[in-house]
């Protein structure tokens, strides 16, 4: 395994780590959104959160598209 090669594996396994925590959150706010409502604040961090994982997404899939070019 190359050095760029391990790198890539590196970042790849850090992005789903942050994506998995990410997701959990989501979800734990979506919920509470369902039953309590949000206030403003939480609002705007389950904006956040969404824009981030979907940053996270696109991530991933630019570092596998390279991985298969290789």
């Amino acid at each position: 395994m190359t050095s760029e090669s391990s790198a890539a594996e590196s970042a790849v396994q850090s992005l789903r780590k942050e994506l998995e925590r990410l997701k959990k959150e989501q979800d734990a706010a979506l919920s509470k959104a369902t039953y309590l409502g949000l206030s403003p604040s939480e609002a705007t961090e389950l904006d956040q959160r969404r824009r981030r994982i979907y940053e996270i997404y696109e991530s991933l899939l630019a570092l596998e598209r390279g991985a298969k070019r290789s």
